[in-house]
Protein backbone atom coordinates (compact mmCIF):
# COMPACT_ATOMS: atom_id res chain seq x y z
CA UNK A 1 0.00 0.00 0.00
CA UNK A 2 1.64 3.22 -1.13
CA UNK A 3 0.79 6.81 1.02
CA UNK A 4 -1.82 9.03 -1.33
CA UNK A 5 -0.56 10.87 -3.33
CA UNK A 6 2.41 9.31 -3.98
CA UNK A 7 4.10 8.20 -7.36
CA UNK A 8 5.67 4.17 -7.88
CA UNK A 9 8.96 5.60 -8.89
CA UNK A 10 8.91 7.84 -4.89
CA UNK A 11 7.91 4.91 -3.52
CA UNK A 12 10.39 2.89 -5.01
CA UNK A 13 12.93 5.64 -4.36
CA UNK A 14 12.03 5.60 -0.37
CA UNK A 15 12.78 1.90 -0.89
CA UNK A 16 15.99 2.03 -2.11
CA UNK A 17 15.36 0.28 -5.39
CA UNK A 18 14.44 0.77 -9.10
CA UNK A 19 13.99 -1.00 -12.39
CA UNK A 20 14.44 -0.08 -16.14
CA UNK A 21 12.70 -2.06 -18.94
CA UNK A 22 13.85 -1.26 -22.60
CA UNK A 23 12.09 -3.00 -25.70
CA UNK A 24 14.28 -5.02 -27.81
CA UNK A 25 15.05 -3.76 -31.33
CA UNK A 26 12.59 -6.09 -33.31
CA UNK A 27 9.87 -3.00 -34.16
CA UNK A 28 7.03 -5.42 -34.45
CA UNK A 29 7.73 -7.78 -31.21
CA UNK A 30 5.78 -6.67 -27.85
CA UNK A 31 7.69 -6.03 -24.91
CA UNK A 32 7.73 -9.10 -22.71
CA UNK A 33 9.24 -8.22 -19.70
CA UNK A 34 7.75 -8.95 -16.09
CA UNK A 35 8.71 -7.61 -12.85
CA UNK A 36 7.81 -7.54 -8.90
CA UNK A 37 8.61 -6.65 -5.60
CA UNK A 38 7.51 -7.57 -2.38
CA UNK A 39 8.93 -5.35 0.62
CA UNK A 40 8.10 -6.39 4.24
CA UNK A 41 9.85 -6.20 7.62
CA UNK A 42 11.82 -9.38 6.88
CA UNK A 43 13.12 -8.79 3.60
CA UNK A 44 13.07 -7.92 0.40
CA UNK A 45 12.30 -9.62 -3.04
CA UNK A 46 12.77 -8.43 -6.29
CA UNK A 47 12.26 -10.14 -9.46
CA UNK A 48 12.79 -9.59 -13.50
CA UNK A 49 11.19 -11.55 -16.02
CA UNK A 50 12.02 -11.29 -19.65
CA UNK A 51 9.80 -13.51 -21.83
CA UNK A 52 10.62 -14.49 -25.61
CA UNK A 53 9.17 -16.35 -28.61
CA UNK A 54 5.45 -16.25 -29.53
CA UNK A 55 4.03 -16.37 -26.02
CA UNK A 56 6.94 -14.90 -23.81
CA UNK A 57 4.88 -12.59 -22.18
CA UNK A 58 2.80 -15.82 -20.87
CA UNK A 59 5.62 -17.39 -19.95
CA UNK A 60 7.31 -14.67 -18.04
CA UNK A 61 4.02 -14.12 -15.96
CA UNK A 62 3.60 -17.46 -15.06
CA UNK A 63 7.29 -17.46 -14.17
CA UNK A 64 6.76 -14.75 -11.95
CA UNK A 65 3.97 -16.02 -9.90
CA UNK A 66 4.87 -19.58 -9.89
CA UNK A 67 8.64 -18.46 -8.72
CA UNK A 68 7.70 -16.02 -6.22
CA UNK A 69 4.55 -18.81 -4.95
CA UNK A 70 7.31 -21.86 -4.51
CA UNK A 71 9.64 -19.14 -2.70
CA UNK A 72 7.27 -17.60 -0.54
CA UNK A 73 6.00 -20.94 1.06
CA UNK A 74 9.10 -22.57 0.87
CA UNK A 75 10.04 -23.61 4.61
CA UNK A 76 13.49 -23.28 4.52
CA UNK A 77 13.57 -19.56 2.93
CA UNK A 78 14.30 -17.92 6.64
CA UNK A 79 17.10 -21.08 7.38
CA UNK A 80 18.42 -21.44 4.43
CA UNK A 81 17.81 -18.74 1.48
CA UNK A 82 20.40 -20.43 -1.10
CA UNK A 83 18.58 -23.47 -1.04
CA UNK A 84 14.61 -21.88 -0.81
CA UNK A 85 15.65 -19.70 -4.50
CA UNK A 86 17.45 -23.24 -5.87
CA UNK A 87 14.23 -24.81 -5.08
CA UNK A 88 12.13 -22.38 -6.28
CA UNK A 89 13.76 -22.52 -9.75
CA UNK A 90 14.06 -26.05 -10.39
CA UNK A 91 10.35 -26.66 -9.58
CA UNK A 92 9.17 -23.59 -11.17
CA UNK A 93 11.45 -24.71 -14.42
CA UNK A 94 9.49 -28.13 -13.85
CA UNK A 95 6.11 -26.81 -13.17
CA UNK A 96 6.33 -24.17 -16.88
CA UNK A 97 7.27 -27.66 -18.57
CA UNK A 98 4.48 -29.74 -17.13
CA UNK A 99 1.61 -26.86 -17.62
CA UNK A 100 2.96 -26.57 -21.18
CA UNK A 101 2.61 -30.21 -21.83
CA UNK A 102 -0.74 -29.85 -20.48
CA UNK A 103 -2.38 -26.69 -22.06
CA UNK A 104 -2.57 -24.89 -24.97
CA UNK A 105 -1.41 -22.09 -23.88
CA UNK A 106 2.29 -21.77 -24.60
CA UNK A 107 4.52 -24.20 -26.07
CA UNK A 108 8.12 -23.89 -24.35
CA UNK A 109 9.87 -25.30 -27.72
CA UNK A 110 9.16 -21.71 -28.83
CA UNK A 111 9.16 -19.69 -25.77
CA UNK A 112 10.67 -18.90 -22.47
CA UNK A 113 11.60 -16.34 -19.79
CA UNK A 114 14.74 -15.58 -18.44
CA UNK A 115 14.49 -14.57 -14.09
CA UNK A 116 16.53 -12.87 -11.92
CA UNK A 117 15.36 -12.64 -8.08
CA UNK A 118 17.23 -10.82 -5.53
CA UNK A 119 16.46 -11.34 -1.66
CA UNK A 120 17.52 -9.03 0.55
CA UNK A 121 17.23 -9.98 4.12
CA UNK A 122 18.86 -7.85 7.16
CA UNK A 123 22.71 -8.43 6.39
CA UNK A 124 22.53 -10.21 2.99
CA UNK A 125 21.79 -10.24 -0.27
CA UNK A 126 21.08 -13.31 -2.18
CA UNK A 127 20.83 -13.42 -6.03
CA UNK A 128 19.80 -16.34 -8.48
CA UNK A 129 19.07 -15.97 -12.18
CA UNK A 130 18.73 -17.87 -15.49
CA UNK A 131 18.72 -16.41 -19.14
CA UNK A 132 20.57 -12.65 -19.72
CA UNK A 133 18.06 -10.23 -17.58
CA UNK A 134 21.04 -9.07 -15.69
CA UNK A 135 20.78 -7.84 -11.75
CA UNK A 136 23.10 -4.86 -10.65
CA UNK A 137 23.78 -3.28 -7.58
CA UNK A 138 24.52 0.70 -7.36
CA UNK A 139 26.76 1.78 -4.63
CA UNK A 140 27.05 5.14 -2.82
CA UNK A 141 30.58 6.10 -2.81
CA UNK A 142 32.82 9.29 -2.47
CA UNK A 143 33.12 10.16 -6.38
CA UNK A 144 29.62 9.49 -6.92
CA UNK A 145 27.34 5.94 -7.97
CA UNK A 146 29.07 2.82 -9.46
CA UNK A 147 27.16 -0.15 -10.91
CA UNK A 148 28.39 -3.88 -9.62
CA UNK A 149 27.05 -6.19 -12.09
CA UNK A 150 25.65 -9.32 -9.61
CA UNK A 151 24.44 -11.79 -12.60
CA UNK A 152 26.59 -13.23 -15.70
CA UNK A 153 24.17 -14.02 -18.69
CA UNK A 154 23.82 -17.38 -20.06
CA UNK A 155 24.20 -17.10 -23.22
CA UNK A 156 25.64 -19.26 -25.93
CA UNK A 157 27.64 -17.07 -27.33
CA UNK A 158 29.85 -17.05 -23.99
CA UNK A 159 32.33 -19.51 -24.16
CA UNK A 160 31.57 -21.40 -20.59
CA UNK A 161 28.03 -21.11 -21.07
CA UNK A 162 28.34 -22.79 -24.47
CA UNK A 163 30.52 -25.19 -22.68
CA UNK A 164 27.95 -25.90 -19.95
CA UNK A 165 24.75 -26.28 -22.39
CA UNK A 166 26.89 -29.17 -24.62
CA UNK A 167 28.10 -30.84 -21.50
CA UNK A 168 24.24 -31.28 -20.75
Amino acid sequence: VRPPGSSVENVMRSLGFGFACKKGLKPDSPNQDDFAALCCSAFRLFGVFDGHGPSGHDVSGYVHRMLFALLLTDESLNRNPQLALRNAFVATHQSVLAYAAHTERFDCSLSGSTASVVLQTQRRLFVAHVGDSRAVLARQRRDGVVAETLTVDHKPTIPAERARIEAA
